[in-house]
């Protein structure tokens, strides 16, 4: 039997302040799983967009891409301002390699990409998508690209309660423990494997 958690925060909390690992460090270990998920699931040269937040789920996503650059072709699109610390280190170091930043308007729709990974709000997400956001999920969740959700697919809670346009996962990368959320009924056909 594996064990639930509602969160990880305190074995990320634990790892930072007990043991002194960097919290980019810890990106760098959630952006390689994600990493691996797409190189085991997408040919070389796929195009993949990540649907980024502003804060540490963006991250990851961000950091992802990074690595995959140069292999794959990379873009995300930034859906939130004011970015936290780690996102906007993420994303300078992915400009440098090449990871493009592409423009929501210039989209009509994700047709175009083999991947989509959600980076938009991760495990500390309760409430409401909020309109903007929820428009671009549901355009993500009808084209036919491999889906991965960071952590948690956005729009579930980190106790399973899931807000009206979730994302719709074929894969989520937990991070640290799995969720309990990711277990509820209301839950179980959004997250995917």
């Amino acid at each position: 039997m594996k064990n639930l958690y509602e969160s990880s925060a305190k074995f990320d909390k634990n790892a930072i302040e007990s043991l002194g690992i960097s919290e980019l460090v810890l990106q760098e270990n959630a952006a390689r799983a994600v990493a691996q998920i797409i190189r085991q699931n997408l040919k070389p040269h796929s195009k993949i967009l990540a649907l980024c937040g502003k804060g540490n789920n963006a991250s990851d996503a961000i950091a992802a891409l990074r690595m995959l650059s140069g292999e794959y072709e990379c873009g995300l699109i930034l859906l939130q301002k004011e970015l936290n610390h780690n996102a906007q280190i993420q994303l300078n170091i992915a400009k440098n390699v090449g990871v493009n930043v592409l423009d929501l308007d210039s989209l009509s729709n994700f047709s175009e990409f083999d991947c989509i990974i959600d980076g938009i709000f991760g495990s500390g997400f309760c409430g409401e998508i909020g309109e903007k956001i929820a428009k671009i999920i549901k355009i993500a969740n009808s084209c036919s690209a491999l889906k991965i959700a960071v952590d948690i697919p956005s729009g579930i809670s980190e106790n399973g309660i899931v807000a009206d346009g979730a994302f719709r996962a074929d894969f989520t990368v937990c991070m640290g423990a799995l969720k309990l959320g990711l277990y509820a009924d209301a839950a179980k056909d959004l997250v995917g494997q």
